[in-house]
Order: C-alpha cells, then sequence, then structure tokens
C-alpha cells in the first residue's frame, strides 16, 4: 500500500501543479475499501469502480462508486469523455488479461482483447494532459504493445524500467511494474 502511494505521488503532484493547486479527478479501477491517493494532492472527484459493494461503500475517499466486473465488460459507459485527470490501475489490466474476458475458459486472444477495449475506454475518460497510471504485475509487455499508446495520442512518462517491490523500494527484483502514460494536447 505504502509503495503504491509512493509511486502514484509524484505523477499526483505533477497534474496537480499543472491544475494551479486546483482539485485533481481521479478514476480508482479495481477500487475497494481504500484508495492509494497521496495525502498531500487536493482531489476532487474520485470515482471507484470495482466488484465489491460493500467495500466500494466503505471508502471513504470516494466521491461515487459503481459495482462493475471488469472482466466480463470493460466498457465504462456510466463515465463520461474526457472527465478525469488521472486514472490509477493497480492490477486491473492484469486481471482483464488473465480472465480472456470472464469466460469459464479462459482465451490469451479473447483477453488481449478485453484489455485492449479497456485501454481504449480508459483513454477516452482521460483529460487531455491527464495521466494513466498503471502498476502491473503480470501484462507489463502486453501493456506496452497495445496499440493505444501507440496512436500519437500518449506520452510515456515512466516506461516500465522503475519496479516496485513489497518494501516500496524501488529495485530490479520486483512485484510490480510502474507505466505511467500522459495524453497529449489535441488528442481526444
Amino acid at each position: 500500500e505504502m509503495c503504491i502511494r509512493v509511486s502514484y505521488r509524484e505523477e499526483m503532484a505533477s497534474i496537480a501543479n499543472q491544475k494551479g493547486g486546483t482539485a485533481v479527478d481521479v478514476l480508482d479501477l479495481c477500487s475497494s475499501w481504500i484508495s492509494h491517493l497521496p495525502a498531500d494532492v487536493k482531489v476532487g472527484r474520485v470515482v471507484g469502480i470495482g466488484m465489491n459493494q460493500e467495500e466500494l461503500a466503505a471508502n471513504k475517499a470516494l466521491t461515487e462508486y459503481y459495482v462493475q466486473d471488469l472482466n466480463k465488460d470493460p466498457i465504462l459507459s456510466r463515465l463520461e469523455d474526457e472527465s478525469f485527470d488521472v486514472v490509477l490501475e493497480k492490477g486491473t489490466l492484469d486481471a482483464v488479461l488473465l480472465s480472456g474476458g470472464g469466460i469459464e475458459q479462459a482465451n490469451k486472444q479473447r483477453g488481449v482483447e478485453y484489455m485492449n477495449m479497456a485501454i481504449s475506454e480508459l483513454s477516452r475518460v482521460i483529460k487531455t494532459d491527464g495521466f494513466f497510471i498503471s502498476i502491473s504485475a503480470v501484462c507489463t509487455s502486453n501493456l506496452l504493445e497495445s496499440p493505444n499508446w501507440n496512436s500519437g495520442q500518449w506520452e510515456m512518462i515512466r516506461d516500465g524500467s522503475l519496479h516496485i517491490t513489497d518494501d516500496g523500494y524501488a529495485s530490479n527484483n520486483f512485484d510490480g511494474t510502474l507505466l505511467v502514460w500522459r495524453k497529449k494536447k489535441g488528442a481526444s
């Protein structure tokens, strides 16, 4: 938990500075009873999407939440275009990829398809100059190869060379990889 907050802090602080100290609107994917938000960054709207109603209801950081299994339905139809400054993803896309679309017999190709659908939806809801922050333990190469990032709409901020360990230190002996993209001006 601490290592995730430290990892997000730099990117969250950067966007808060770009917004001149105004609140940062956040989409927290695979949210539960806690959101990994730095205490020193002013947040506004914080939307959680997760699979457990009770945990989401207990999360005091959320201003609203939706129960949705992104493994089966990666379309974020409740969310408007360009409505978030930051999307935080902590293994959600790993789960989507591995679930193969949430069907009984997971299919790798369907998993890649659903992961790309989810990334496309996340791209849609991120504001221009907004950040997509991902910590991946499984699908780092699949994330990097997604056609969404190679569309010219995104600038890579963290390329996966920073690895996060259980103790919160950056290392080559990792439990997760930090990837960050910024949506460029003129991208839609």
